[in-house]
């Protein structure tokens, strides 16, 4: 009781103090069943643990039942070894405890004690099946892809898994990143040794890592319980490496251009482009500071692009980008029951941008932009066990992101013209500069109480957007007719977001696990004035779930879960309608106001205010179910069978109602909004797998989706009408827009195939290879809406108006290592990537909008010259050559 006490005072006083706060586990557990020669349980026995990647060693002693747990042990493999007085010791080697998850070895059967007895040394039998989860991801360490010829940043690891699809749809603010279970690619979380790196502003980006410094990567697509922050896609947690007894590193070198590639087809209106370069070269370490105390590690890897592209009339210029990517982690055991691990990670870039027009310009200026992005994160986390059965995780954390665009000349700070011909001068038309942070803090416990597993948590997460973004030119439409337009988003504006979370995980009986918990999440909105604009306070997320063992333990299990799931608002959103820093300055000439600017029209100025707040205002959610079996398949592989069904209850956007004119921040289809359909999104899937861990020099990684995605709410990315704010976009602006707008949604696959796997020949070399096959999305045809265009209605049902074709892609990896250096200290390797192997480059995007204008009877008018013609098309064939050199 002494224990439960302490958990709840130290959870109280967590809460009243005001730092931020996170959660999400940086390591895994350890559990099985001690059992004599008749299947009778053996009480008191001594387990102990070691391993590479543990300071000294851990022990604990099984209960009465014969059951024993290891709570936080770092990611890695160890060996276990079980003793009693009465029975022969047994040490089993190559236990592999992964990241996130529960390792079980079963039974671990002892035989009686002789006079002449030696301990039994085995290897541990891989038991693949996860007795604890009922969530949906996988987790993969470094050897199950280090062979695959996959992307340089960590992120394109999770493009192995089912749920996760590229994404060949656009917006004004980049490319849709990877999609996870029906959902956009901006609404995903990633975590780095526990820090959240998603970028707060849009949700578009993260800290950039090579995989060479990530140990071990877990997805979640669902299923999980409450003590992780959810996200409406999924969540991505990696752990970088944290040094150990001996010195052990790397360094590599990976390069490819425009000779190593084939040639891209061409987009209607896309730059012409010249030679290009792709290069990155790092390194990584650790070692020992002081041995089984004090831990190093440390990476760096810059990576280089460049390529040469053409501005009409004036030749090519070069665009060029540079990434520090970088990590660092110290590990300190300051006892047996207290550790603490400082991390820092960061990938902060710098470079020149050129953003060419479709029409000769008068001057280059307005097309050339120095650009400086990425961020910084530092965190403490600290890991004490109280008692074999008590644990208390406590973290801080902080990050910063830029997002700077400023004019490269001296010239391009000047106004931006265009004339009635479409000829560009003077100087740049948008400028960025902003800067977001987040910091985190947080304090959980876990208590093991018989059959009982409980974690209680209090967090506190605060988000920052400094925004500074002004958008200014003037336009000639004619001799009479120049308009000027000068916008600015100036301001500070954030988020608060308090949360805590109670969860029990029950073995009810040796077969049965129960998961049940509760999450509470707050957001408290804070506008420019720096008071708080808006809350949401009533988001309570129930989560449950059940897995049960079938034949022998740890080798088959039946698991289901429900689980409502929020996603916290970016900054994105309070800078457009809690930001009265903002200037909408339009103004109207009937003369040249560059000469004599006196006589303009500003009637169509404006400024901004505060929205009101709104006492009904819902967060973003969606409800969860899944049913799944997994079936272990000899010593190292496994099979699975799950389905889901994920519906989105409430989403929030802007809206203009009704003949007013007013524009509301709101949830469609409630209060003020109530004209408006309430948001619609389903996903419906049906997940097998295959999977082989690493077993006679062969990984296999298999899976086939079969999914629906329906609804009249695409997401947070918005590819329709390319806004780039995410609950800030076009899709839900007006009623009309919302007509047959219920249907297939735009990143609906109907069928996705994917293989990957890799295979050790005795001659030293490796081959890797991935490969997918997906069947194409749904298309629109768009018209214009009554008010004009930008605003667009639908002429048909939403997704029907045809597919894009079916598509696959094959990739592979031919890596050596010369056997001279087999047994020696350093370990070279020299790999060639063959990527879109045989590419037909086929069409991945249409243009979908046919009509721009509609006539004074509703007729639609002014037909889109370029519709249904591609706009994005596969990848050509490319090589990449990289080294690496292991020590």
């Amino acid at each position: 009781m002494r224990s439960a006490f302490l958990c709840i005072f130290l959870l109280g006083f967590i809460a009243a103090i005001s730092y931020p706060l996170l959660a999400q586990e940086t390591t895994g557990r350890l559990e099985g069943r001690v059992l004599d020669a008749a299947g009778q349980p053996v009480a008191y026995a001594n387990i102990m643990v070691t391993g590479p990647g543990l300071q000294g060693t851990r022990g604990t002693l099984t209960s009465t039942q014969g059951r024993f747990v290891m709570l936080v042990l770092p990611v890695g493999e160890y060996t276990v070894s079980v003793s009693h007085v009465s029975y022969k010791e047994m040490k089993l080697e190559a236990v592999r405890v992964r990241l996130g998850q529960t390792t079980t070895l079963g039974d671990v059967k002892l035989e009686e004690r002789t006079y002449t007895s030696e301990e039994i040394v085995v290897e541990a039998e891989a038991l693949l099946i996860d007795p604890a989860s009922t969530g949906m991801g996988a987790t993969l360490a470094a050897r199950d892809y280090e062979a695959l010829p996959i992307e340089r940043d960590y992120r394109s690891v999770v493009m192995l898994l089912p749920h996760v699809n590229e994404s060949y749809l656009e917006s004004k603010g980049g490319r849709d990143p990877e999609n996870f279970a029906g959902s956009t690619g901006l609404e995903n979380r990633y975590f780095i040794d526990g820090i959240d790196v998603s970028d707060p502003y849009r949700g578009a980006l993260s800290v950039r890592l090579p995989y060479n410094f990530i140990q071990e990567l877990q997805v979640r697509t669902g299923g999980y319980e409450a003590e992780y922050r959810s996200a409406l896609g999924g969540a991505v947690n990696v752990v970088t490496y944290s040094g150990g007894n001996k010195v052990v590193g790397q360094a590599f070198c990976y390069f490819t251009n425009n000779t190593l590639t084939a040639t891209p087809r061409s987009v209607p209106h896309a730059p012409s482009t010249g030679d290009f370069t792709r290069w990155d070269v790092g390194f990584s370490a650790g070692g020992p500071i002081l041995k089984d105390r004090l831990w190093y590690f440390a990476a760096y890897n810059p990576a280089f692009q460049s390529e040469d592209v053409e501005i009409p009339g004036f030749g090519l210029h070069e665009d060029h980008t540079t990434i520090h990517s970088l990590a660092g982690k110290l590990t300190w055991r300051a006892n047996d029951g207290n550790s603490f691990a400082l991390t820092g990670i960061g990938d902060p870039a710098h470079g020149s941008t050129v953003a060419p027009p479709l029409i000769q310009p008068k001057n280059v200026d307005p097309f050339l932009l120095d650009v400086r992005t990425g961020g910084i994160g530092l965190m403490l986390e600290g890991r004490h066990l109280i008692s074999d059965g008590f644990f208390i995780r406590t973290s801080i954390s902080w990050l910063r992101r830029d997002d700077e665009s400023l004019p490269a000349t001296e010239l391009g700070t000047e106004l931006n013209y265009t004339d009635s011909t479409g000829v560009a001068s003077g100087g740049v038309s948008e400028t960025t500069d902003n800067v977001s942070t987040t910091a985190m803090a947080g304090l959980s416990c876990t208590w093991i109480a018989g059959n009982h597993e409980l974690k209680a948590g209090a967090e506190y997460k605060e988000v920052r957007l400094n925004q500074d973004w002004i958008a200014k030119g003037l336009i000639e439409f004619g001799a009479t007719d120049y308009f000027m337009y000068d916008i600015a988003f100036k301001g500070k504006v954030g988020n608060r977001i308090p949360s805590g979370f109670l969860q029990d995980s029950w073995n009810a009986t040796d077969r049965l696990r129960v998961n049940a918990g509760v999450r509470w999440d707050g957001q408290f909105l804070i506008s420019s004035e720096g008071a708080v604009a808006q809350k949401i306070i009533d988001q309570w997320q129930p989560r449950i779930g059940a897995a049960y063992q079938i034949g022998r333990p740890g080798t088959q299990k039946i698991c289901a879960s429900f689980g409502r799931f929020y996603q916290e608002l970016m900054t994105s959103g309070p800078s457009w309608y809690y930001n009265s820093g903002q200037r909408f300055l339009l103004i109207g000439w009937d003369h040249d106001p560059r000469f004599n600017p006196a006589g303009g029209d500003t009637s169509g100025s404006h400024g901004a205010e505060v929205q009101p707040e709104l006492d009904d205002l819902e967060g973003q959610y969606f409800d969860e179910f899944t049913l799944g079996y997994e079936r272990q398949i000899g010593a190292a592989a496994k099979v699975g069978l799950r389905g889901i069904y994920r519906t989105l209850r409430q989403g929030i956007e802007d809206c203009i109602v009704g003949d007013t004119g007013a524009i509301i921040w709101g949830n469609p289809g409630i209060g003020d909004l109530d004209a408006f359909p309430r948001m619609k999104r389903n996903y419906r899937a049906l997940e097998m797998t295959y999977q082989q861990r690493l077993f006679d020099g062969l990984s296999i990684l298999a899976s086939y989706v079969l999914s629906r995605t329906h609804g009249n709410y695409p997401g947070l990315f918005d590819s329709e009408y390319g806004n780039p704010y995410p609950n800030a976009s076009g899709l839900f602006d007006t009623e009309e827009g919302l007509l047959h707008g219920e249907g297939l949604l735009p990143n609906d696959r109907t069928h996705i195939l994917k293989l990957s796997g890799s295979y050790r020949l005795s001659t030293g070399i490796t081959i890797g290879a991935f490969g997918a096959w997906q069947s194409g999305t749904p298309l629109n045809e768009f018209g214009s809406h009554p008010d004009g265009y930008p605003q667009m209605i639908f002429l048909k049902q939403r997704g029907t108006a045809g597919r894009t074709p079916s598509i696959w892609d094959l990739n592979m990896r031919i890596s050596y290592e010369p056997s001279v250096f087999a047994g020696g200290r350093v370990h070279p390797r020299l790999s060639v990537d063959f990527l879109h192997i045989g590419s037909r480059r086929k069409a991945v995007n249409y243009d979908q909008a046919h009509y721009f204008n509609v006539d004074a009877d509703g007729n639609q008018t002014d037909a889109n010259p370029t519709y249904g013609q591609p706009i994005a098309y596969q990848p050509p064939m490319a090589v990449r050559l990289g080294f690496e050199m292991l020590f």
